[in-house]
């Protein structure tokens, strides 16, 4: 299948519902200037849409992803809480002279970890980052203390519910021991540079280190906090002081040093997080 750009699905979209193969009474949510309301993704765009009632996140996919069914069928049987899950549809939408693939994620009220940090540092409601981050610990624990690994951890694959539980959406590039390999590596800056081609259960662990160490230090010194990147640590400042910020707290700082490691694999990292939720 040639691969379909985002003005492409846009038209399709803009064309109604007829255009599905399966689904019925699709209708896409607008933007302000008339356009359907999109995020564009690594694989396609995002779309908000309705079917009757209720409202749905539809992923178009730009390549062909029939290679994900196996994926997208375990993740049906695995019915995680932490997963927001999709229903994968081949060869369902008509865009141009093909069909292409879609999935359906029931929509989910909240918003990004990404948003919400820039909204709360932004408002200056730094108070709140410190939940962000025992939320985040809390929702990476539970991660590691199951079977699977999502694979491309990062803030914008994390919806934030108004309740503060965190769930994680685009599992594509999730690890299974069922599973293989997908070619999915992740996103810089939230893969070690030395994961290349690993697929195994640790391929979490640089992204949940980074992430977690960042909000932590957002927490305590929200000046840090720069626009052009979300919360890698390069961009807050030197390990030398990120590390003072934590001087209190031992297992932030192993944390911290884990991440400067030419391993990709952190040993015991769930009992850090542990260790840190229950200081």
């Amino acid at each position: 299948m040639a691969k379909i750009g985002i003005n492409d699905f846009i038209d399709t979209l803009l064309l109604g519902g007829d255009m599905f193969r399966t689904l019925k009474g699709v209708e896409p949510l607008f933007d302000p200037y008339g356009r359907p309301r999109f995020v564009a993704g690594r694989q396609g765009p995002i779309f908000r849409v309705r079917i009757g009632n209720e409202h749905f996140a539809l992923k178009c996919y730009s390549h062909s992803a029939h290679s994900l069914l196996p994926l997208h069928n375990l993740l049906a049987e695995l019915n995680s809480p932490l997963i927001v899950v999709p229903s994968l549809l081949i060869q369902e939408l008509w865009v141009g002279h093909s069909y292409a693939d879609v999935a359906l994620y029931p929509w989910v009220e909240g918003q990004t970890l990404d948003w919400e940090l820039r909204h709360w540092l932004r408002s200056g409601q730094t108070d709140r980052l410190a939940h962000l981050a025992e939320g985040f610990t809390r929702l990476a624990s539970e991660i590691l203390a199951g079977s699977w690994r999502h694979g491309d951890l990062k803030p914008e694959n994390i919806i934030v519910e108004p309740s503060g539980r965190m769930r994680l959406i685009d599992c594509d590039g999730l690890y299974h021991p069922s599973l293989s390999w997908q070619g999915q590596a992740g996103t810089p800056p939230y893969v070690h540079p030395e994961r290349r081609d690993a697929y195994d259960e640790h391929i979490d662990d640089y992204s949940i280190a980074l992430i977690a160490t960042s909000l932590y230090a957002l927490s305590i010194q929200p000046s840090l906090f720069r626009e052009e990147l979300m919360v890698a640590l390069p961009t807050l400042g030197t390990t030398a002081h990120i590390a003072t910020l934590f001087k209190h707290n031992s297992h932030l700082v192993g944390l911290l040093s884990a991440l400067n490691s030419n391993e990709y694999k952190i040993t015991d990292l769930n009992h850090t997080l542990q260790c840190i939720l229950h200081k």
